[in-house]
């Protein structure tokens, strides 16, 4: 088809006839729909007919075209990869990795690693003298006692650590002997402190 033969049958809206294209014009450039569905439109650089797809780089189609565009299928290339495609599974498999780590590594800090080095503190503390624990401005803690030991000669000293048994589910909370103190002292990392059994020491 000539150009003068592509202009004239083009115009505001061009009829379409059967078994021919159907050409129009929208925004200035001129589009064309073959019989099989096929859309086209004119590129002036190029010198002729583009095929029109889904994604390619195009002018704004003419409504009216629109219903039969959607008719077309996406290009091979163009379609999305199906959910159980392995490089959809990349995203999902590096998520989970991350978060198995960080409870594995919360589970070192925070959970089995620290309550067993508290423990061994606490199993330290046995026939060692401990002070009153000490606020942030310094002064003593009624009823609370520092896990840092001191001589038990030091006029701080006011409690002498006799035993320390463990918590345990089926026996949470540990009796101390007869004339014993108990305490739970706080270790940083762990939720359950063994318990310590203490005697008071004379008054200095």
């Amino acid at each position: 088809m000539s150009t003068g033969e592509r202009r004239g049958r083009t115009g505001a809206e061009a009829r379409a006839v059967p078994g021919e294209p159907e050409l129009t014009s929208y925004r200035g450039v001129e589009w064309r729909k073959d019989p099989d569905g096929t859309i086209g439109w004119y590129n002036d650089e190029a010198g002729g007919w583009l095929r029109w797809r889904p994604g390619a780089d195009a002018p704004p189609l003419p409504p009216r075209f629109e219903p039969d565009a959607a008719a077309i299928p996406l290009p091979p290339r163009l379609k999305r990869a199906s959910w159980r495609s392995p490089y959809r599974l990349v995203p999902v498999v590096l998520v989970a990795a991350a978060v198995a780590l960080g409870v594995w590594q919360a589970g070192r800090e925070g959970g089995v690693g620290a309550t067993a080095l508290a423990r061994r503190e606490a199993r330290a503390l046995v026939g060692h003298c401990l002070p009153h624990a000490s606020s942030p401005s310094g002064a003593q803690v009624a009823d609370a006692f520092s896990t840092s030991p001191v001589g038990c000669s030091s006029r701080v000293a006011e409690v002498r650590v006799v035993s320390v048994h463990q918590v345990t589910v089926s026996r949470p909370r540990p009796r101390c002997g007869p004339g014993q103190m108990t305490l739970q002292l706080a270790y940083v990392g762990t939720r359950t402190p063994d318990v310590e059994c203490a005697v008071a020491l004379p008054r200095h």
